[in-house]
């Protein structure tokens, strides 16, 4: 799948205050006031920790909410944003504990297991993480993110047609998500279905026209089916886009390998190595049966 980044939701602080403690994140100060008037109001220490939160303060972010916590032991909503902290400083475990509890505590929040899903994926569980899509999806059917959020664990795992149909459930509901596009062009691909996945990608750049990505991707496919000089374009407009984009060099290369330009190849090949990605064993040694290495 490429480099691909996805929005998470140990991204989504923000919009936890935005629409959970009105303007506290711009006052702490004021919060600090609130706690010395009352240093047993559990929900000043929660507005608090999301104001950290939203400042990238999650050590801090984490204090706050444990505090909480010790005043409230069935505050769900720390536990749940607790465990978003702990996500963003990859200490999956213990967001996962966090979230398991927040469960426990109100077993009808469709977005915790999301939660949970999200960071049982980010260690690489993808059954478990499916699983608790799964359940998000039982609660609130139009979940978009768990449809997404599932369609990408069950492609980490193979599942290329299921993941197909997760990226189209998506689409269904939030036509303007370039990810799902990506993602299924991506699988489209994979599968050796080319002219779809040019499809797909051609609509997540519509829809982000700088989505570096899409257009390595369409690259591929174009090159797959013979046709050059597109697929030339796409790998420097993501190049453009991202000039530290390995796979991006290493798609131009193949451009280059299979148009007689060995000597442009292996300058590809060379930036990609620089940049950490790795060329396969077949395309170097095809590469050095043209052209020794320089």
């Amino acid at each position: 799948m490429g480099k691909r980044t996805r929005v998470s939701v140990f991204t989504l602080l923000a919009v936890l205050v935005a629409v959970g403690v009105g303007l506290y994140f711009t006052r702490p100060i004021d919060i600090d006031r609130e706690i010395e008037i009352d240093p047993q109001d559990a929900t000043t220490y929660y507005s608090r920790g999301l104001a950290y939160g939203e400042r990238g303060e999650y050590d801090l972010a984490i204090d706050n909410f444990t505090q909480a916590i010790q005043i409230n032991p069935q505050y769900a909503e720390a536990y749940r944003t607790r465990g978003i902290s702990y996500g963003r400083e990859g200490e999956y475990d213990l967001a996962i504990e966090d979230f398991t509890r927040a469960i426990q505590i109100d077993p009808q929040c469709a977005e915790v297991y999301c939660d949970r899903g999200i960071a049982y994926e980010r260690k690489g569980e993808y059954d478990l993480a499916i699983e608790d899509y799964g359940r998000t999806l039982q609660i609130n059917p139009e979940y978009v993110e768990a449809y997404y959020d599932r369609g990408v664990a069950r492609h980490h795992k193979g599942e290329y047609d299921l993941a197909i149909e997760d990226y189209a459930r998506t689409l269904q509901i939030d036509p303007q998500k370039a990810e799902a596009y990506y993602g299924r062009g991506d699988l489209h691909y994979l599968k050796g279905e080319y002219d779809q996945a040019i499809e797909d990608c051609t609509r997540a750049i519509e829809i982000n026209p700088r989505y570096a990505d899409a257009y390595c991707d369409r690259g591929s496919a174009r090159c797959c089916k013979g046709e050059y000089d597109q697929a030339m374009a796409d790998y420097n407009r993501a190049i453009q886009i991202d000039p530290k984009y390995g796979d991006a060099y290493i798609g131009r290369g193949s451009v280059h390998y299979y148009r007689g330009g060995y000597a442009a190849a292996w300058r590809d090949v060379h930036k990609a190595q620089q940049l950490g990605s790795g060329c396969s064993e077949d395309f170097l040694k095809a590469l050095s049966e043209k052209m020794p290495e320089p």
